[in-house]
């Protein structure tokens, strides 16, 4: 439930931010970046800064399907990736494999925010993000899941400039 709720923050403080609900000083700190990439999304939430591969009101429709990259200042960049419902348990342990383009694909652990949703439970390691930031698709599979995910990463080496950015006004 916890991507549910972080893709409810995510659209409720940009709508506060737009529409000025509440205090303004508090949504000020809240919300210090917010930019559209084609169809990626990326600002922050509190002291983390995330690139959402969609528009937030489609994702906060249906968190299936959609890659999430996330920064926070002097932190490593993880990467979160949404499944279809009842496909993973949160108390088991799991593993992510990543092929950037058609490079050699990583395996890396993950662990599970949500019945639909892994999160990698380390940091990305510099040579897979650079092999990121030159590829026009990511592949992504985990283990015990049938069906792979595709997504379309044309942009993702502005995208990363952009969280990096975002992370540097924390």
């Amino acid at each position: 439930m916890r991507h549910l709720t972080f893709g409810a923050a995510m659209l409720g403080a940009a709508l506060a931010a737009v529409v000025g609900a509440g205090d303004a000083q508090a949504q000020a700190q809240r919300l210090v970046f917010s930019q559209q990439e084609g169809h990626w999304t990326i600002y922050n939430i509190d002291r983390r800064c995330y690139a959402v591969n969609r528009p937030l009101s489609e994702f906060n429709a249906a968190p299936f399907n959609a890659l999430i990259l996330a920064l926070a200042r002097g932190g490593p960049l993880t990467m979160s990736v949404h499944f279809w419902p009842g496909q993973f348990r949160e108390t088991s342990p799991h593993r992510l494999i990543l092929r950037p383009g058609s490079r050699s694909a990583i395996t890396v652990p993950a662990r599970a925010t949500s019945d639909f949703a892994l999160e990698t439970s380390e940091a990305l390691s510099p040579g897979f993000v650079q092999d990121l930031r030159t590829s026009d698709t990511l592949t992504v599979a985990a283990e015990g899941v049938s069906q792979s995910l595709v997504f379309d990463t044309l942009r993702i080496g502005f995208v990363i400039a952009r969280l990096e950015n975002c992370a540097q006004l924390l």
